[in-house]
C-alpha cells in the first residue's frame, strides 16, 4: 500500500510541477508577443507586471496544493486507492 501512496504521490507532483512550468512558458511567450505588438512602454511595463502577477499568484495556489498533498498524504491516497478498489 506504501509504495501506491508514494507513486500516486510523485505522479501528482509531477503534474503540478508539468502544468505550472506550462503555465510559465505560456504566460512569458504571451507576454513576449503582446510586447512586441504594443509601442507604448507604459503600457508593456504594465502588461508585464500582470502576466508576472497572475503567473506568480498561480504558482502560489500550485505550491500550496503541494504542500496539502505533503501533508495529508496518507489520509488522501489511502481514501482514493480503497476506493478505487471497491469500485
Amino acid at each position: 500500500m506504501e509504495s501506491k501512496i508514494k507513486k500516486k504521490y510523485f505522479q501528482d507532483c509531477f503534474v503540478v510541477s508539468a502544468f505550472t512550468t506550462m503555465l510559465w512558458v505560456l504566460q512569458i511567450y504571451m507576454i513576449n508577443t503582446v510586447g512586441g505588438i504594443i509601442s507604448d512602454p507604459v503600457t508593456k511595463t504594465a502588461i508585464t507586471i500582470v502576466g508576472i502577477s497572475a503567473a506568480a499568484f498561480a504558482t502560489a495556489s500550485s505550491a500550496a496544493v503541494l504542500v496539502h498533498l505533503k501533508k495529508n498524504t496518507i489520509q488522501i491516497y489511502t481514501e482514493e486507492i480503497m476506493t478505487y478498489q471497491h469500485k
